[in-house]
C-alpha cells in the first residue's frame, strides 16, 4: 500500500466517524463549506468516490447531479456504500497505476489521492464543525496535506478547489492551521 492510498483511507475513515453520528434530522444545516449544506457536502465527497470507482473501470460514472441529491433519503448508507466501493476497487491489483481524470488533467490515482485526501479530510471537517462535533481528524496528516499544498502555490485558489487563505486563531492546531490555509473561518 503507498503512502497515498495510507492518507486516503484515513481521511475516509474520518469522514465515516463524522457521518455515523450526525443526526438524520441534520444533513440539511448549514456546513463550514460556504454556501453548501451537510448534505451537500457528503455529496460532493460521495460522487467523488463513485467517480473514482467508476474511473477504475468498475461501473458507470455517476450522473451529473446537484450534490444535495447525491446522498439520497438516507445519507449514512448510500456514504458507506460509497465508501466500501472506492475502498474495495482501490485494492484491485494495478489500480494505484491507473491513469484516472484529475483536476489538472490525467495522473496515475496513486498521485491523484493527494488532492482526494486533501477534499476527504477539508470536507470532513466542514461537515462536524457545521455540526458542532468532533473531526478526529488526524494531526499529521493535516501537516502533510498543508504542506503539499503549499508546494503548488496559488494553482489551487481557483472556484472548487481552495478559497483565499484565512487567518488561523493564535496558538492553531494543526488541523487548524491547514483549514485556514484551505480557505475557512476557523470558529474561535
Amino acid at each position: 500500500m503507498s503512502e497515498n492510498l495510507r492518507r486516503y483511507h484515513s481521511a475516509l475513515y474520518a469522514m465515516n466517524g463524522v457521518v455515523v453520528r450526525v443526526d438524520p434530522g441534520r444533513w440539511d444545516d448549514a456546513s463550514m463549506c460556504d454556501d453548501w449544506t451537510c448534505r451537500e457536502v457528503l455529496g460532493h465527497v460521495i460522487w467523488n468516490t463513485q467517480a473514482t470507482v467508476a474511473a477504475l473501470g468498475i461501473g458507470e460514472r455517476p450522473p451529473e447531479q446537484p450534490e444535495a441529491d447525491v446522498p439520497g433519503d438516507d445519507p449514512a448508507a448510500t456514504w458507506r456504500s460509497a465508501m466500501l466501493a472506492v475502498l474495495e476497487a482501490v485494492d484491485q491489483q494495478g489500480a494505484l497505476s491507473t491513469v484516472v481524470p484529475g483536476p489538472f488533467g490525467e495522473q496515475p490515482l496513486d498521485e491523484r489521492l493527494r488532492i482526494a485526501t486533501a477534499d476527504v479530510f477539508t470536507h470532513t471537517w466542514d461537515i462536524a464543525t457545521g455540526l458542532g462535533m468532533t473531526h478526529g481528524l488526524d494531526e499529521g496528516l493535516a501537516e502533510i496535506i498543508h504542506e503539499g499544498l503549499a508546494g503548488a502555490g496559488d494553482l489551487l485558489r481557483q472556484p472548487g478547489l481552495l478559497g483565499p487563505p484565512t487567518e488561523a486563531p493564535a496558538g492553531a492546531s494543526a488541523v487548524e492551521r491547514y483549514i485556514a490555509f484551505a480557505g475557512r473561518t476557523v470558529p474561535r
